[in-house]
């Protein structure tokens, strides 16, 4: 669901509309957040009737019943995470989007299942990735989401003064050369 936001963006700051996709932006964070709190209070609700079907007893039951009250939360994360990713992807900064998945493992996941598998088990081992998305998935969309604000920033100045740029890079959305085509088309019928 959250896979097609990228297009999204990309569409919507080729035609400079930078409302349009901090809206995006904030529409898919929200059908994010309502999406995993019902699949979470449904999890939380009938988790006992998934252990049963996949037969569970005692450890693997008390595995279940912590995953569907506690992780599923975690969910809200990975969808900040997946925004973050495809908008850094339209920005020009796909090494960016690579660093903060490859991060979230290497950086977040290996190390918490080290601390917190050693501490508390099976349980610990679980709520390592929960740990390591809350972590990576935040910073990522904090990342982001200034990234936008300056880009749009500097392409409103840019549009405004219609100023030629030398490298339609600097506006670093996927289609900068585009959002830029106005302006210049404008200012070379002077």
């Amino acid at each position: 669901m959250l896979v097609s936001i990228g297009p999204i963006l990309g569409q919507n700051a080729s035609a400079s509309l930078y409302s349009r996709v901090r809206q995006a932006v904030k529409q898919s964070l929200w059908i994010s957040v309502v999406y995993v709190c019902v699949v979470w209070l449904l999890f939380d609700v009938f988790w006992q009737p998934v252990a049963t079907l996949f037969s569970a007893e005692a450890l693997a039951a008390e595995l279940i019943q912590f995953y569907a009250q506690y992780m599923v939360s975690g969910f809200i994360f990975v969808g900040m995470l997946i925004i973050a990713v495809a908008g850094f992807n339209n920005l020009h900064m796909p090494n960016t989007a690579t660093l903060f998945n490859l991060a979230r493992i290497f950086l977040g996941v290996v190390p918490a299942v080290y601390l917190l598998g050693g501490e508390f088990g099976a349980k610990g081992i679980l709520a390592s990735e929960t740990v390591a998305v809350v972590v990576w998935g935040s910073a990522a969309y904090a990342l982001f989401w200034s990234r936008l604000n300056k880009v749009a920033y500097r392409a409103r100045l840019i549009l405004e003064n219609e100023a030629v740029v030398d490298n339609p890079s600097e506006l670093e959305f996927s289609s900068g050369v585009s959002q830029l085509g106005a302006a210049i088309s404008r200012q070379s019928e002077r």
